[in-house]
């Protein structure tokens, strides 16, 4: 089942979806989509969508940059409350470890294992920003709000996520108590997200890294239709970063999951990484 490298054919395809077969970790009820939606739901749905393109059709383009904002707003907000503790408790309670050590006698892969995780901490940003997603398409719509800033924004929204889950599982195996991991987990994210406002007063100018580095300020940036500046675009900017810190911590969660065991986890006498 090792991937080796070799050129690309129809048998290097099979192995690559026997990656994700052979995955018990993605399996919808590990992943969190344990039953398909009810009929209520299906029906809830329909009538939220309905509403919003009979409303959002008489609306002024004022009133649908005004709901894009409070929807994007709702969305960061659930990333930032869900997110970091669900990867913080993934791998940082005793059961955890024990369920992954027993994984690890399995033949799945470490990288196997940290996709699988992910996925599970990422159902919930995933499951909510594609129910929104009609709505924002139907206000982007209404606003007028140009190509060139709506498909950065439906960007950032996706990205957001994959970073603050991506922290959140590699701190669950660098702690030993999960109290600690997600404590670490939601002051990073309250740093990262709740920087532009905090910081604003003081140093209320562009040229703040903290607002270039925020989603709540890049979604701002897209969602009122500001100009872009000259250079590399901030959204490619942005999405880059938060690629590149998401793909450290989960290789480096990969190498601790197939290093020998989880007790070799060196930790502070409070349960803090070191």
């Amino acid at each position: 089942m090792d991937l080796k490298p070799e050129t690309w054919n129809l048998k290097t395809g099979a192995r690559v979806g026997d990656w994700f077969r052979d995955n018990p970790l993605l399996q919808p009820s590990r992943v969190g989509s344990r039953r398909p939606l009810s009929g209520v739901m299906l029906g809830a749905l329909v009538l939220l969508y309905l509403g919003a393109a009979v409303w959002l059709a008489s609306a002024t383009p004022m009133r649908g940059r005004e709901l894009l904002l409070v929807l994007s707003a709702l969305y960061l907000l659930m990333v930032a409350a869900a997110i970091p503790g669900r990867g913080a408790a993934a791998l940082s309670g005793p059961q955890q470890r024990e369920t992954l050590e027993e994984l690890m006698l399995t033949r799945l892969r470490p990288s196997q294992v940290v996709f699988g995780k992910l996925a599970a901490v990422l159902f919930p940003a995933a499951a909510c920003l594609a129910t929104l997603l009609p709505v924002l398409v139907m206000a982007m719509h209404a606003s007028g709000l140009p190509r060139e800033q709506a498909v950065p924004l439906l960007l950032i929204l996706a990205v957001t996520p994959v970073p603050v889950a991506a922290v959140g599982l590699w701190l669950s195996i660098s702690c030993r108590k999960s109290v600690v991991a997600t404590a670490f987990a939601y002051v990073l994210t309250a740093l990262v997200f709740g920087a532009t406002l905090a910081s604003a007063p003081v140093t209320p100018t562009e040229d703040n890294p903290w607002w270039h580095c925020s989603p709540v300020w890049q979604t701002l940036h897209y969602a009122l239709g500001e100009p872009a500046r000259a250079g590399t675009p901030e959204w490619a900017v942005y999405s880059a970063a938060c690629i590149a810190l998401a793909g450290f911590c989960l290789w480096r969660l990969a190498r601790r999951v197939g290093s020998v065991g989880l007790t070799g986890v060196t930790t502070s006498p409070t349960g803090a990484p070191v």
